[in-house]
């Protein structure tokens, strides 16, 4: 039985794209599926893949500039100007750019609602209710069959997996910004991008914020060091981070308030966010169904799905060329390629961390092997994303470290030129003094 695609993806999060931009480049047939309303004044709920929030300023920035001009509002005229200041960055920066350079590379973007309808040899069909300014009478929902399903994953537990949390105990994405007064306190429980964004505009207005995650650090799939530097800007502007901490239980209080069980302690609050990206699938087990929800994801499907070799199935190799992740906080952070900690266990020994911190441009971290191969690299201050883009284009060039010509103001090469002849010299005296031992001198 022919089936339509190679390959669909459901969802609109940041890895459901990557995964989207390596499908593309491998010359496979490819289906991007948002769901919900094309409709920009809603497209904050439906499509907040925070990599293209302000391709070169953050949301957050934008939101300050904005309100310093009206910094005597009320609480509540503020809270409406920062979800129309959403909007307008979402459907000025955000809106087709992205989209349109996908569908050059051949991929079918859909916005609708997607439902599983059967099995059929061994294929799962897929139906989509598109959403059309004005439905004909006879209009049916569009059927699709692939080969495999991506569906993307929110990283944050499901409210399913904690206890006693139901529906009317916190809030959505899109309900957060249809709230028509802004919330006395409220507790984010996320560590991904979409989380730190909103959690940093919520309190630009005033709003105190707490940001829950089980892991050491938030943002997990970007580097440690970087990411780290971000969490620490995010605390001093007033933000209370609770890291390695888990929410086991929630109960209802007064007034919609709910009371958090963590660890060994309970936090109160007025209102819970949870942003949720997974869509809400009845999913048939299915071996050709995958989650996307990080960068092993990614390479898992990449190889299982997109792999152009069938010698080579069931072997790992290289993504084909990186997609630069790009976090709209303020400051911005961006990434590309292996962060120090996965490059670390591939090439062990045999790697070079390059540092450097300029005060107007941010805190630059590049990952090399030991023949100056760049292998990644992540940043975070305001040139973060035009940094990043130039290694990107180095990276795809195959350009070394020491033959990188451009960004001289971060002074890489010549930190590695100095390391290069810092090893040079510690193997010339470790020459030496084995010399010196096996001839008795």
């Amino acid at each position: 039985m022919s089936v339509d695609y190679d390959l669909v993806v459901i969802g609109m999060g940041a890895h459901a794209h990557k995964l989207v931009g390596f499908a593309a480049q491998s010359g496979a047939r490819v289906a991007w599926i948002g769901e919900g309303n094309r409709n920009l004044d809603n497209l904050f709920g439906n499509l907040y893949d925070v990599t293209k929030i302000g391709q070169s300023v953050s949301a957050s920035y934008l939101f300050k500039q904005l309100a310093n001009k009206h910094c005597a509002s009320p609480p509540l005229s503020q809270f409406t100007l920062l979800k129309k200041q959403i909007n307008l960055i979402l459907k000025g920066i955000c809106s087709d750019e992205s989209l349109e350079t996908l569908q050059s590379l051949g991929v079918d973007v859909i916005w609708g609602e997607v439902k599983f309808l059967s099995q059929r040899r061994g294929a799962q069909i897929l139906t989509v209710d598109e959403h059309h300014a004005d439905k004909f009478r006879n209009y049916t929902p569009k059927q699709i069959s692939s080969r495999a399903f991506a569906i993307a994953t929110s990283q944050v537990p499901s409210p399913r997996q904690i206890f006693g949390l139901t529906d009317q105990h916190f809030l959505t994405v899109n309900q957060l910004f249809n709230l028509e007064k802004p919330p006395q306190s409220m507790v984010i429980l996320g560590d991904d991008s979409l989380s730190c964004v909103i959690a940093q505009l919520l309190n630009l207005v005033g709003i105190p914020i707490k940001l829950i995650t089980d892991r050491s650090h938030i943002l997990p799939d970007i580097d440690v060091t970087t990411a780290r530097t971000l969490q620490a800007q995010l605390e001093v502007e007033g933000i209370e981070i609770y890291t390695r901490t888990q929410v086991t239980a929630v109960t209802e209080l007064e007034h919609d308030h709910v009371k958090l069980w963590l660890n060994g302690s309970t936090l109160d609050c007025d209102r819970l966010l949870i942003p949720e990206s997974t869509p809400h699938l009845d999913i048939h087990c299915d071996r050709h169904i995958y989650p996307c929800g990080n960068d092993r994801d990614i390479d898992f499907i990449r190889q299982r799905v997109l792999q152009t070799n069938l010698l080579e199935l069931f072997r790992s190799s290289p993504l084909p060329i990186p997609v630069p992740t790009f976090v709209p906080t303020s400051p911005p952070l961006a990434q590309i390629g292996m962060t120090e900690a996965l490059a670390a266990k591939q090439y062990r020994a045999k790697l070079v961390v390059l540092e450097s911190y300029v005060e107007q441009m941010g805190l630059c971290k590049i990952v090399c092997n030991q023949h100056g191969q760049i292998l990644g690299a992540s940043m975070v201050g305001e040139q973060a994303k035009v940094v990043v883009d130039a290694i990107a284009m180095a990276m795809q060039s195959k350009i070394k470290i020491q033959d990188l010509r451009g960004l001289p103001e971060l002074g890489l090469v010549e930190q590695w030129q100095q390391l290069h002849r810092s090893q040079q010299q510690q193997i010339k005296l470790k020459d030496w003094f084995t010399w010196r031992r096996d001839w008795n001198f």
